[in-house]
């Protein structure tokens, strides 16, 4: 099975410093789904797909440097975005 975009999904939670639970959390799914998706044994969705795009998006629009220095929590950070994030999630069609 061709596994590129849970290839993908992991690369930006990685980037993120997330554990698969938190990123789950942040986009509606446990982690062994996360796991099932990361490893190619589960296909994301298309709309998990353009979800995680954007937060991916998100992130590089925040300055990393700043949240490895600890000037801006990543609980901080993520809770700031995820409004913005489901208000666009909720209108994407799959």
């Amino acid at each position: 099975m061709d596994n590129d975009r849970g290839l993908r999904i992991k690369e930006v939670r990685n980037r993120m410093g997330m554990t698969q639970t938190q990123f789950g959390n942040l986009i509606g799914l446990t982690q062994p789904s996360m796991a099932y998706i990361e490893t190619g044994a589960n296909k994301p969705s298309d709309k998990i797909c353009r979800f995680v795009e954007l937060i991916g998006l998100c992130f590089d629009l925040v300055n990393a440097e700043r949240i490895k220095k600890g000037k801006i929590h990543p609980r901080s950070y993520c809770k700031k975005i995820e409004r913005f994030i489901y208000s666009k999630y909720s209108s994407m069609d799959d």
